[in-house]
């Protein structure tokens, strides 16, 4: 198929082509002229959705959330929505709507319902792709209508959310009150089992300042004992051998008597050389040896004493000191008993208290919640009476017409000239089978207009240049 074929056969077939390029514009025309026209009006809300909450100003990030613009969209369209827009403008009790659903459902049903899908099939809410912006269009064959229910769809959108808001904190709210009063009781019985096991142990102060006291008490008795047991180590060992121990060997009273006793003797023998056991000389030495000998006897049996009495003091105060320390740790091995208890109580105590206390926060707050109206919604612009139709409009469809038109005008006459093929020019002939072109004849039609003569003389150069 050439530029210079299709030229031909729409030069040829122009009269179908016209007539269908001019229906399809008479009958857009006439389309236009004859459908209802329909009014749009649209009201822009803003969700602001980085809102902070109203009661604990903490942010709420409700971007994150996927597809959140799309949620709030589609709840502007529901039908809860459109059952409150009703409500609210009295649109159940209007006479035309009680016979427009009459009419069409013969009384079975609920109006409301059915008055609701009908709002809905003209709604369309679009939230923005790049903002968080949500445009209610609502179109109506009354412009005034069209901007009435535009708005109130969107005043009953916020008051939707509002009461989704609020509903939800009447229900949390009925939930932490029911578990405010067990769990009241709990801390109730946790404090009184808290101050009956404190009346009776008598721990009314921290006990862990006893404990440690106490510990500290203990210790130094086990340093003490330590010390004792040497001390009395020391004493036996001290005291082993009696008579022959250091101690008494070395005392220096026991030493200087022993030297008297041994000066006596030497005395004595000295005597018994010269004089008889009867001189009275030799009597008076015996007597002054033995006297010595007597004495020196009970020093050293009173230095014995004292070593024994020495080192059964020092057993003495380390038995003392041991009962001490065995009785100075069941006390504390007692009052660490009674610490885990009080412990585990104080635990109990704090836990039922930190339980009751967030559940009776939570409480005062979805108790709040329930009675604040403030949503993350804005009204950015009210929807007014649209001045112009929205549907059918004159120009978009006049230039759709022309496309169209000239479309299926070159279409109906290229399926003309299928259906009844002739020879436009020397190519066609050049394809038929044992044929040849032996010249080319041109043919000028006579003008009859400008423009048609300048089709020609066009067709012309085509045609010499093709040869």
């Amino acid at each position: 198929m050439s530029v210079e074929w299709l030229l031909r056969t729409m030069s040829a077939r122009r009269r179908i082509a016209v007539w269908v390029f001019t229906a399809v514009l008479v009958l857009t025309m006439a389309l236009v002229l004859v459908l209802p026209k329909q009014w749009t009006a649209r009201s822009v809300l803003a969700v602001d959705e980085k809102a902070s909450d109203p009661l604990t100003g903490s942010p709420v990030a409700a971007y994150l959330i996927p597809g959140y613009l799309q949620t709030q969209s589609e709840i502007a369209a529901s039908q809860r929505t459109a059952l409150k827009v009703i409500d609210t403008l009295g649109l159940d009790k209007r006479p035309q709507a009680i016979a427009d659903f009459s009419r069409d459902t013969e009384g079975r049903g609920s109006l409301r319902d059915w008055l609701a899908e009908q709002l809905l099939k003209k709604l369309d809410v679009q939230p923005g792709r790049e903002s968080s912006l949500l445009t209610i269009s609502y179109t109506a064959a009354d412009p005034a209508a069209a901007a009435e229910l535009a708005n109130g769809f969107a005043s009953a959108y916020m008051a939707v959310l509002t009461d989704m808001q609020t509903s939800a904190a009447q229900q949390q709210n009925l939930v932490f009150q029911q578990q405010l009063l067990p769990l009241q009781e709990s801390l109730e019985r946790a404090q009184l089992r808290l101050a009956a096991f404190q009346r009776q142990s008598g721990i009314l102060t921290d006990l862990d300042q006893h404990l440690d006291l106490d510990e500290r008490r203990l210790n130094e008795l086990s340093t003490q004992l330590a010390t004792a047991q040497v001390e009395t180590f020391d004493a036996h060992a001290r005291a082993g051998g009696s008579q022959l121990a250091p101690d008494v060997q070395n005392n220096p009273l026991i030493q200087q008597q022993k030297a008297l006793l041994a000066q006596s003797e030497v005395k004595l023998r000295s005597l018994s050389e010269s004089l008889g056991p009867n001189h009275p000389q030799y009597r008076q030495a015996q007597a002054e040896r033995d006297a010595n000998r007597q004495q020196l006897a009970r020093m050293t049996q009173q230095s014995v004493a004292s070593l024994q009495q020495a080192t059964q003091n020092a057993a003495a105060r380390q038995n003392g000191l041991q009962g001490a320390i065995a009785h100075e740790k069941s006390r504390v091995l007692a009052q660490k008993e009674q610490a885990t208890k009080l412990n585990v109580l104080q635990k109990e105590a704090e836990g039922a208290q930190r339980a009751y206390s967030q559940v009776l926060q939570r409480f005062s707050d979805t108790s709040l919640a329930s009675h604040v109206s403030q949503t993350n919604l804005y009204l950015l612009k009210s929807a007014t009476v649209p001045i112009r139709p929205s549907w059918p409009r004159p120009l978009p469809s006049l230039a759709a017409a022309l496309l169209v038109g000239g479309l299926l005008a070159i279409g109906c006459a290229l399926l003309v000239e299928m259906r009844d093929r002739r020879v436009r020019g020397a190519a066609d002939l050049a394809k038929l089978p044992g044929l040849s072109v032996l010249s080319v004849i041109d043919y000028t039609p006579p003008p009859i207009d400008g423009r048609r003569a300048s089709l020609a003389s066009w067709l012309k150069s085509i045609t010499s240049a093709r040869a």
